[in-house]
């Protein structure tokens, strides 16, 4: 009898994979949004490791 071949293949990254619990300050309706919105998107394509990704950016226009 064959033996059943177990898939390691990784599940899917999402771009919610990537958010933490630390909120941006960002002012409502500001574009940073957008782009870091497209940011996790392209990681998650890219599958990169979330546990070895890190995400710095400015305090927004203020």
């Amino acid at each position: 009898m064959a033996k059943k071949a177990r898939s390691k293949a990784k599940p899917a990254l999402k771009p919610k994979d990537y958010k933490s619990h630390v909120k941006p300050t960002w002012c409502p309706g500001c574009g940073d949004y957008g782009v870091l919105a497209s940011l996790f998107q392209a990681m998650s394509r890219l599958e990169l490791d979330p546990a070895n990704t890190l995400v710095v950016s400015g305090i927004g226009c203020s």
